[in-house]
């Protein structure tokens, strides 16, 4: 099964589309072949082919379809083969799957999602269960959600928003404007984070939670996040100065923020974060935060074609 996102990339998938399908039908592929008119098309049109009997799933879009889609491919005996053709590709960027300067090496990148043998790699669960920082339940029901690469809120949140008002201009530069756009509207938040059993409490400017390295169209947030290990990485940029953020964004792209004396990172097996920060995760509304606190951990949940080819470190 295809899935194309007909917005991602100002059409561009459309285009990529056509030539997944063409492939597939070259080596003798049985293929179907869908487009969402909305976000909510997504899932039920996954699970409804996946019980039909689909052997692979392959999504043509950016980090948006991919997050769309992540409810219906948790069943690990599912392969999903990605083509990124959207904004940002931060996932398929963080499990090796786009490499800056490959963008042109499209037909390779078909034949690994059609192909390539899959891997296991983690999602963040987010358990919205209504348990308050001290454990204290409320909700006994809750939710549960899931993200692919990073879950942010903060500062981040107001980029993401003001780029997707933005149409132009396309690719990655759109978020770095966005973050010029928004930074007269910094503020920070005081809060209290359960990391592996410590509270820990910040005032923060931005708070991301990373299964992989990139957000905000190649930004390595967290450059050490692994898909693979079982841990999400935490940066937090703490209350800082509208020049000093200014400052530390950009170093983002190269992995070299972790350095300035505003960022902390850690590597944990779980995060509380309690009510009141709005989420968002993969460039998308993910939480409002007035619906309690949030878990967050990683499970190894998505069997992904080809993860990890272009990474220094293979993918077990």
């Amino acid at each position: 099964m295809v899935v194309a996102n007909p917005l991602s990339g100002r059409g561009r998938a459309v285009e990529v589309e056509h030539q997944i399908l063409n492939r597939a039908q070259a080596l003798g592929m049985e293929v179907v072949s869908v487009k969402p008119t909305a976000a909510a098309d997504v899932t039920p049109m996954l699970r409804d082919s996946i019980e039909a009997g689909a052997d692979r799933v392959v999504l043509a879009g950016g980090d948006g379809l991919i997050h769309q889609a992540l409810a219906a491919l948790i069943d690990p005996s599912t392969p999903v083969g990605i083509v990124a053709c959207g904004t940002g590709n931060d996932f398929a960027r963080g499990i090796g799957l786009q490499r800056r300067g490959l963008r042109s090496d499209l037909e390779r990148r078909i034949e690994v999602a059609l192909t390539a043998p899959a891997s296991c790699v983690d999602l963040i669960e987010a358990r919205i269960d209504g348990s308050s920082i001290d454990g204290s339940a409320i909700d006994e029901e809750g939710s549960v959600r899931f993200a692919a690469s990073v879950v942010t809120g903060g500062f981040s949140v107001a980029v993401n928003a003001r780029a997707d008002r933005m149409s132009w201009p396309r690719g990655s530069s759109r978020y770095t404007l966005a973050t010029l756009a928004a930074l007269p509207r910094l503020r920070s938040s005081s809060l209290r984070f359960l990391l592996d059993g410590d509270v820990v409490h910040e005032e923060i400017s931005l708070a991301a939670v990373a299964n992989a390295p990139y957000f905000g169209g190649g930004m390595a947030i967290c450059p050490d996040a692994s898909v693979d290990d079982g841990r999400l990485d935490v940066a937090l940029v703490s209350s800082t100065s509208r020049l000093t953020l200014a400052a530390v964004l950009p170093l983002a792209f190269i992995g070299q923020h972790t350095r300035h004396p505003a960022v902390t990172v850690r590597r944990v097996s779980a995060i509380e974060i309690p009510e009141g920060l709005e989420l968002w995760a993969d460039g998308e509304p993910f939480c409002s935060g007035a619906e309690g606190p949030v878990t967050l951990t990683a499970r190894p949940l998505l069997q992904v074609a080809g993860a990890g080819l272009d990474m220094p470190r293979r993918i077990k």
